[in-house]
């Protein structure tokens, strides 16, 4: 299985500014843009780019990579979570897609970053020693993929607490539709890029936050059977162990959603339905409940919990069109 990889400014050219920390480089990055004349879209474009690339760094460069069952489960999810619950794992981390996954013309993603404004801004001036700046309403989302083309591109999403992230979405899808350089079908074919990997990213973090079991630490593939016995005799040393030399060999901190995972997802039959039946849909064969965020309200807070796949009427028969991926 190939997963995309996420190569930053630092990783780059860092080499060659030998002894430099991520701060510096990054500090004198933005400044190098500001700089420059013609300074608008592109400016900003690498400037928030920038900022979250140096927050990852500042992170561990944390990542999660996605397996293809997974992949089409978190990029068709529903996001009617309350923008105010809505928080990232860390400042700023990296998706690593799996190969072919999501794709524009004949250009295909590797990865994406996904980084608070504000709050990857202030990791920085933590470092630097720098007065915090306040996180206000509207929260900023700073998005940028990677091609394998070597281009990138970048998104900017304001989210509000009283809104859920699907009405984001769909507020600014209606204010993409304004452009009036692009035709209608560039616009269609540029918003389902965006609108995918904005729910792939969301959904992302709130597995994260909620700890959920679908996430696993991305150890070496020399290390995965150790950890699994590990795993299996409850042996939290061990794990952490082989958790630890992974980041130290790759200099990041990986983990994996849905790993191994074969999920079949079966179409349900409506053509044809028994007239006694009041809703007019009986089901013929089984069907899989894709799985989806919930949000609940606990007496710790509101929690965004992920809700697994079920089968839906198991006492059905399949009917024969099941949808498997076949992960190596």
């Amino acid at each position: 299985m190939n997963f995309g990889q996420y190569k930053s400014a630092y990783a780059r050219q860092g080499k060659n500014f030998p002894g430099e920390d991520v701060v510096t480089f990054y500090d004198k990055l933005m400044q190098n843009v500001q700089s420059q004349k013609g300074s608008g879209q592109k400016s900003w474009h690498h400037q928030a780019t920038a900022i979250g690339e140096c927050a990852w760094h500042l992170c561990e460069s944390v990542y999660y990579r996605i397996w293809p069952a997974y992949w089409d489960i978190l990029s068709n999810i529903n996001l009617a979570i309350p923008g105010e619950h809505f928080q990232l794992p860390f400042a700023g981390f990296v998706i690593r897609l799996p190969e072919g996954a999501l794709k524009h013309g004949s250009r295909c993603a590797q990865s994406i970053l996904i980084a608070d404004r504000i709050e990857s801004f202030n990791m920085t001036c933590k470092v630097d020693g720098r007065p915090l700046v306040e996180n206000p309403w509207p929260r900023q989302l700073v998005i940028t993929a990677q091609w394998d083309d070597d281009t990138d591109s970048s998104l900017l999403l304001r989210y509000d607490k009283e809104k859920t992230l699907e009405d984001t979405l769909r507020g600014s899808r209606q204010h993409r539709s304004e452009k009036k350089e692009l035709s209608e079908a560039e616009l269609k074919e540029r918003w389902g890029i965006n609108e995918t990997i904005f729910r792939v990213c969301v959904a992302t973090a709130c597995l994260a936050i909620g700890r959920d079991a679908v996430i696993k630490p991305d150890v070496l593939k020399k290390d995965q059977d150790k950890f699994d016995k590990a795993v299996a005799d409850k042996d939290e040393d061990a794990q952490q162990r082989l958790q630890d030399r992974a980041t130290r060999r790759r200099k990041q901190k990986g983990f994996t959603i849905g790993r191994g995972d074969r999920t079949s997802l079966l179409p349900r039959d409506k053509k044809t339905h028994d007239p006694s039946d009041p809703t007019g849909r009986e089901l013929q064969f089984q069907h899989q409940r894709c799985g989806h965020l919930h949000g609940y309200h606990t007496r710790d807070g509101y929690k965004i919990k992920w809700i697994n796949q079920l089968t839906v009427r198991a006492d059905l028969p399949l009917d024969g069109r099941e949808r498997k991926y076949e992960v190596k």
